[in-house]
């Protein structure tokens, strides 16, 4: 395991080693995610920052927030839902359309129920604690 004083040092050098970096941000819009995203965009100097999660309303007041913290940073809000691989697939190919580097990947989305899937069934087959979708 690497030593604190090791990490800290490491960390201290993010700024000047990189005055610009690419981030996406998975499950951002609250949460550890959020306040993970509120410390980058806090110590890097000109961020470009992607932003993917469900609802464009709930992350106004974010972005807001964001160009506050670093009015050099460019924050950039995906709708999508990546809880199904055809989400995952449109929120990349909108990415894509964008940059082709990407520095930084941080997800944090969602939760795991230990009931079984949630939500979208069409695609899935039935699960011991979840019917058929034709039911």
């Amino acid at each position: 395991m690497v030593a604190i004083a090791q990490a800290r040092e490491a960390n201290a050098q993010i700024s000047t080693k990189y005055s610009s970096l690419t981030a996406v941000f998975v499950g951002a819009t609250s949460g550890i995610g959020e306040g993970t995203l509120r410390a980058f965009a806090k110590h890097i100097p000109n961020p470009t920052v992607y932003i993917v999660g469900r609802s464009q309303a709930t992350a106004a007041q974010l972005l807001s927030d964001l160009k506050e913290i670093n009015p050099k940073g460019i924050f950039t809000f995906i709708e999508g839902d990546v809880s199904l691989l055809r989400g995952c697939d449109h929120v990349c190919e909108e990415i894509k359309k964008k940059t082709n580097t990407i520095n930084l990947l941080f997800q944090s989305q969602g939760y795991v129920s230990y009931a079984g899937r949630e939500g979208i069934t069409a695609l899935l087959p039935p699960t011991p604690h979840q019917p058929s979708p034709e039911t």
